[in-house]
Formats: structure tokens, sequence, C-alpha cells
């Protein structure tokens, strides 16, 4: 039986429109509290990330400083330029510090030009001619420096234009660049007038290339000098423009806090300005981040909400009219967005706890809110403001080859999973919170029981080895884990965390994967010194060819350098880098030969990823076999042909009264103490005896063969001192030159008679 009934949807239309309209509301208006809640949030995190890359670019800047001034130093205290400071030299030596001078450019790959001034002429290298007087001198801006500086900082960096040497040599070259100037002088005259000075040009490429991994998403970080003046090309706006007029300029200036932080309005818009003071005098880093591009997200996150709320409410209108019949509801679409949904509020929850944390290991909050800390439960964070406390830092050991084996998703999972292991094997006895600092380190903050935690130190290294086997066994990593000594309140994390950082480069020479205490004496320790004798040592039997003597000395040689802090450290091995750069050059020169597969720069950037002294140990040793057996394919022709050379020398000018082992090393282009035992190496006696020997013999023929007096003939074969040569001549032929000639002339005599 047919039914007459007809299903009206206008019943259904009711019940479900109220329905969607409420979702909508309900949206726009947690999107909007979502807006507010997090707006400040936003601010404040993008305020500290601001914070974070002003004072990395700051550290960058000091570290071009100090680069530079190393390199001044070594060039200042080179012997072949020591020549062009203090000698007169002759210009068909030009070459030789040419070929040197253009070594220490090459060194650096934004060295332009290295120009050396011994108080009355420049040597300037790339340049058409080496030297030049103070009138053929075109770069006015050094005369300027080096004039002046009496009453400037011996210690900076001048930002300038300055001449290009290549523009006389290449048509294409421009006539200035950008740059910056180090001047390096150790002595100054009367009046202020520099007697020596070492100059080194650097293109204004360092300091861009180094802001440009700073400027993203909108950022806009430049640096200016003290006289407000761009110290390098920013985007449009030329170096050295002068932005003393800005406002904001103005406020930076005015600020009596070398750093921090404020909003302006610039070119209309409202912009967080971040700065800071670099080491470098008058330099200021400056980062600039619109408002807009911080609250942006959030806005348009605001913005689409409402836009999905009405669209939800106006096509749901319609999908409910056109579906009423069929009351069909998307109930799995409508359940997995809300358990997307809720994984990213559970996300961004476990974001802003680990940001907050974060902030607080590095004494960013305020103390206020620290004081507060036990009574705020929005994060879930229960740790008691005064202590005892320790701290806990883990380092993940290899991190490089960690973060080349494992992308960024991988390692924050793997980071999370080794928290979570240590909390909970932690939590059994000590209350404890895990943060993850961005980096290779994770810490870990623990409570003690405030009446006795003396009896808790067994209990922590029990946990703590637990942990290691457990990680390395399920997750293939280890960590150098560093136990600090008991604090008494959060506020003293920072430094905390700063001494742990400091002793877990111990590993360096412990190794992967142990667990160290801090209970090091700040009283006892050792003032940083470089290890200038061992350098020295290991230099020497590299050029000798004594490789076991050069692996024992490295090894003392990291082993003193290990217990400097870690900035010491990386410069001391620079510049022991800097030394083996030259003695391998060295050794190729002297033995003309190239060694292959050897970059100097590549050779800095593997020597400073490695964490251990036995890894730098066994990369060194690696290159000391290479480089002599190098050399050892050539040691013997090489050897032969020396000894040859010098007893030449020696033949053609024994006659000289200079002739000395220092003069022939100089003629042969090598070291006397390289020479010296080369020679007593092969022919068993000294130079000097073989000197002696030879100014002998020939006095021997002259009294045998001419009429010449003792004198003369004494002056003729370079003896000095009539009693060294009575002496030695009697010493050798057991008579004095007169005995000799008389027993000679009744030799001759008598054999003409019979």
């Amino acid at each position: 039986m047919k039914s007459n009934y007809k299903y009206k949807p206008v019943g259904i239309a009711k019940l479900f429109l109220p329905f969607l309209a409420c979702i909508a509301i309900v949206t726009i208006i947690q999107a909007a509290i979502f807006y507010q809640i997090h707006k400040n949030d936003a601010i404040e995190k993008e305020i500290v990330e601001m914070d974070r890359k002003v004072q990395l670019a700051v550290k960058d800047a000091d570290f071009m400083r100090k680069t530079a001034r190393t390199l001044a130093v070594q060039l200042f205290f080179d012997s072949t330029v020591q020549d062009l400071l203090y000698k007169e030299i002759n210009y068909l030596d030009y070459d030789k510090y040419v070929r040197r001078l253009t070594v220490y450019k090459n060194i650096h790959p934004y060295l332009a030009s290295v120009n050396v001034f011994n108080g009355e002429n420049y040597y300037l290298v790339p340049s058409l001619k080496l030297q030049y007087s103070e009138e053929e001198f075109e770069d006015d801006g050094t005369k300027e420096i080096i004039s002046n500086l009496w009453n400037r900082d011996l210690n900076t960096v001048y930002a300038r234009q300055i001449p290009n040497p290549l523009y006389q040599v290449s048509s294409s070259a421009e006539q200035y660049f950008n740059g910056f100037s180090y001047v390096f002088s150790d002595d100054q005259m009367e009046g202020g007038q520099v007697a020596s000075a070492i100059i080194l040009n650097f293109s204004e490429n360092w300091v861009t290339n180094t802001l440009d991994p700073f400027k993203n998403n909108g950022d806009h970080i430049f640096v200016i000098d003290e006289a407000n003046r761009l110290v390098c090309s920013d985007g449009e706006i030329d170096a050295h423009t002068d932005l003393s007029s800005l406002e904001y300029i103005k406020n930076i200036r005015s600020s009596p806090d070398s750093s921090g932080d404020f909003e302006a309005y610039i070119d209309g818009e409202r912009t967080i300005v971040s700065f800071s003071s670099s080491s470098i005098t008058g330099w200021k880093v400056i980062l600039l981040n619109p408002y807009n591009r911080i609250v942006g997200r959030l806005q348009t996150i605001f913005l689409v909400t409402c836009l999905i709320a009405i669209s939800i409410f106006t096509f749901g209108g319609a999908i409910v009219f056109f579906f009423s019949r069929r009351l069909y509801i998307p109930w799995n679409y409508l359940y997995a967005e809300n358990r997307q949904l809720q994984g990213e509020m559970r996300k961004n929850y476990l974001e802003l706890r680990n940001d907050y944390l974060k902030r607080m290991v590095f004494g960013t909050v305020d103390n206020r809110s620290l004081s507060q800390m036990g009574e705020n439960e929005s994060y879930n964070i229960y740790l008691r403001q005064e202590g005892p406390l320790i701290m806990v830092l883990l380092r993940i050991d290899q991190f490089n080859d960690f973060c080349s084996t494992n992308n960024y998703e991988d390692r924050n999972i793997i980071k999370f999973a080794t928290m979570n292991v240590l909390t909970e094997l932690m939590s059994a006895s000590l209350h404890c919170e895990c943060v993850d600092l961005g980096d290779d380190r994770i810490v870990c903050l623990v409570e003690y029981d405030r009446n006795d935690y003396s009896s808790k130190d067994d209990r922590i290294n029990a946990i703590l080895t637990q942990f290691q086997e457990y990680i390395k066994k399920h997750l293939s990593i280890s960590f150098t884990i560093v136990v600090s000594k008991v604090f008494n309140a959060l506020i003293e994390t920072p430094n905390v965390l700063s001494n742990c950082s400091e002793v877990s480069h111990a590993r360096f020479l412990l190794g992967y994967g142990q667990i160290v205490h801090d209970n090091i004496d700040e009283s006892k320790l050792s003032v940083p010194t470089y290890p200038a004798e061992m350098d020295k040592r290991i230099c020497e039997a590299l050029v000798l060819g004594h490789g076991d003597e050069a692996k024992k000395q490295l090894l003392k040689f990291l082993e003193q350098i290990a217990s400097y802090d870690i900035a010491n450290m990386n410069i001391f091995i620079l510049n022991f880098l800097l030394s083996v750069h030259s003695t391998v050059e060295l050794c190729m020169k002297n033995n003309q030969l190239q060694l292959l597969n050897y970059n100097f720069s590549e050779m800095v950037q593997q020597v400073q990823g490695i964490e251990t002294s036995e890894e730098m140990a066994e990369y060194f040793y690696a290159f000391f076999d290479h480089l002599l057996m190098t050399v050892d394919e050539k040691k013997d022709s090489r050897r032969k042909q020396i000894i040859t050379q010098i007893e030449e020398q020696i033949n053609s000018s024994f006659g000289d009264v200079n002739l000395s082992t220092e003069l022939l090393a100089e003629r042969v282009n090598l070291t006397p103490n390289y020479i010296g035992r080369l020679f007593r190496e092969e022919k068993m006696m000294t130079i000097s005896s073989y000197i002696s020997n030879a100014r002998l013999q020939k006095a021997c023929e002259l009294l045998q063969n001419t009429r010449m007096s003792t004198e003369e003939i004494m002056q003729a074969t370079g003896f000095i001192s009539r009693s060294t040569f009575f002496t030695l001549f009697k010493k050798s032929f057991g008579v004095t030159p007169t005995q000799y000639r008389n027993d000679k002339a009744k030799q001759f005599a008598k054999s003409q008679g019979s």
C-alpha cells in the first residue's frame, strides 16, 4: 500500500540552521580568544629570537676582528715580512716577498690585499709593483689611519672605501671597493707617528655573508659604525650611507644600554627594533622586524577561521536544504578535524612549555614570573624557586653526523624520546624537568630533598648510567653528560649552564659517552697560554721528517690546550693549523713536490667538526704520515743535491771571512739548523769543520807553491785570527805553517839533489 505522506525538510532546516549558526559564532569567538592569548606570547618569543640573532651577529663580528688580529700577528712575526718592516730590500728579491704575502692573502677567502708599512715605504700585494713611496701610494685612507693611529683604538676594524689594487691591471675591475681595514702595530714614534704597521684589507662580503643567514621571513639586519654609517651594502642602500637622521638610530645612540629592544614606526610601519654593541669600537648590529609579520600569522589564522565559520554557515545551510531528505552528516570528517585540532593544540602547548623552560634556563624569564612558578600551573611546571637543585647537561656526541643522518622532525622526535626516558628514570625518586635547548644540548633540572641530599649522588650516577646504556641500545646515540654542583636557586641556572657547557668539553680528552661532574676549582685554572714551543717542535719534526716525534709533541699540545676554555682552544687550534700550513708549504718548496688532496680551507672545516682529542690526533696522524711519505719519495735525491750545493759554495767562497752556516743557509734558501743537521748526517762532520778543512788545504797549497807570506795566506784563505790559524794548522798537520813550508822546501831540495 502506497503512502500519501510526503516528507517536508522545513523542520530539519529549522533544526540545523541554528546549530550551524552556533558553530560559526563559537568558532569566531574561539579564534578571537586564541588570537588575544597567543599574540603577546608570539611577540615575546620573536623578541627573544631577534635578540639571539643579534647576539650571534655580534659574536660573528667579534670573531671577524679576532681572526683579523690573529692573521695580522702571524704576518707581523713572519721572518720574511720582518725584512720588509726593518730592512732595505733589493728589488731583485721582490718576487720572494710577493709570493710570501700572496700566501697570507690566499689563506683568508675575504682578504683583498695585504699592506706593509715600514715608516717610509708601503708594500702592497697584489699590485703592479711591490714598493711605493709616501708620494706614490694612492690609498689616502690608509695614510690617514696610520697618521692618526695614536688616538684610535688599535684593536678595531675600519669600514671604508678601499682603492682596488687590480684597477690598473684589469679593465673590468672597479676603482674602489667597499671593505674593512685592520691595522696592527706594536710600536709608535714620538708624536704618534707609526714606525711600522701591517694593514689587512678585507672585502665587505665577509660581513654581508655573515648577515645573510639572519635575513629570513622579512627580517632586516645591518651594521652601523660609530658615525652612524652603514658598514656594508644593504640591498639598494650603498655602504657608508649616513643614517644619523633616522629617528630609531638616534634612539639607539642615546640609549645608555649596550643592547636592547624597542618599538618604532619606520616608514609608517610599526616595527620592533633589536640592537646590540660589538666589541669593535662604535659598531652596532641592528635588526628590524615588522610587527605585522610577527602577528600576521595569527591574524591570518583568525581571518581564515572567520571565513571558514561563515563558509560553514553559508554552505552548510545550502547543504542542509539539499541533503535534508537523507539526513547525511559527515561525522567522520568532523571527528578527524577535531583530532587534528587537538594534536595541533598539544604540539603548541609542548612548544610553549619547552620555550618557557628554555627561557628560564637562559635567564630571560623575569624574577616575578619565576617566583610564582610554583603556584602557576599553566605549564604544569612544579620546580621550587629555592634549592637545593642540580643541573644535568646532556650533549649529543658526534652532532654533525646526527644532523646529517636525521632530518629536523626525526631529530625532535629523538630528543623528545630522550627527555621522556630520563624523566621516567628520575621521577622514580626525584622530581625533575627536562628542556630541549634547540642545539645539541638537553638540560635536566633535578630537585633534591631539602633535608638530606648528599646521599643522592650515587643514585643519580646509577640513573644516568642506566639511561646511557638504554639510549645507546635503543636509539643508537650517546651523550656526554655533565652533573653540576648543587645550587640553591633557579635564578642561578644561566651561570650553572655556562659552567656545565664548559665542563662538557672534557670529552675532547675523555672521549664520548662520559659522565662528568663539575668539580673544577676556578681559582686553580691555568691562564690560557699558547704552547708555542710545542708548536715549534712539531713543525721542526715535520721538516726533519721525524714523524714519531711530531706525533708525540702533538699529543702534548692537544692535552695542554684541552685544559683551556673552548674559545681559547679554538683560537689555538687555528694558530696551529696556520703553523702546519706554513710547514707544509716549506716542505713542498724545499722538496719541490706537490702534496696531493691538500686544501687548507677544507682542512680548517674538517678540524672544526672534530669533538675529541683522539679523533683530532688520528686526523693529524694521517695527515703527517701522508706528508712525510710524500716527502720521503724525494728525500734522498734532494739531500744529495743540497750537500753538493753546500760543498760547491764552500769550495768557491772559503776565502770569504763571513762564510758561515747562516750565510750558506741563505744561499741555498734553507734554515741553518736544517742544513747543519743534514750536512752532519751525510758527511759525519759539521759545516764549520768542513769550511776549516777546505781553508787549511788551500793554505797548504799556497805555502808549498807560492812565496806569499803567512799573513797573506791567512787572509787569502779566510782566517781572521792569526792564533786561530796557527792553532788549527798545527792541530791538523802537527807543525806550524812556517815549519810546514820549510819541511816541504827541504823535501823539494833533497829530491832535486838526488
